[in-house]
């Protein structure tokens, strides 16, 4: 995830998310990790994790737009690899290069 107050994010960046246990690579989707615009507009993601690292690489399907605030959210339902759910929400804010 960005530093919390990133600013200058490039509009074609991807994300990592660097886990500090093995997850369950089902339960690490789009529906969990997302990126969601100050409008309230949700970007869709590609997630991809891999459990040789513990890091979910996101890349934006939809664009980032120029000078935007964005919530990068981990939701509280995702889960290790012992089925336990994270019971707490993730949330990183970042800005868009002009």
């Amino acid at each position: 995830m960005p530093p919390d107050g990133t600013t200058g994010v490039p509009l074609t960046a991807s994300f990592l998310v660097i886990f500090n246990q093995p997850m369950d690579a089902r339960s690490v989707t789009g529906n969990v990790l997302f990126v969601t615009e100050s409008t309230g507009r949700t970007i869709r993601m590609q997630v991809v994790y891999d459990p040789q690292s513990l890091v979910a690489t996101m890349t934006p399907i939809d664009p980032l737009s120029p000078g935007a605030v964005y919530y990068l959210s981990v939701w509280k339902t995702v889960k290790n690899a012992c089925a336990v759910q994270q019971g707490v929400t993730v949330t990183s804010t970042f800005t868009t290069a002009p």
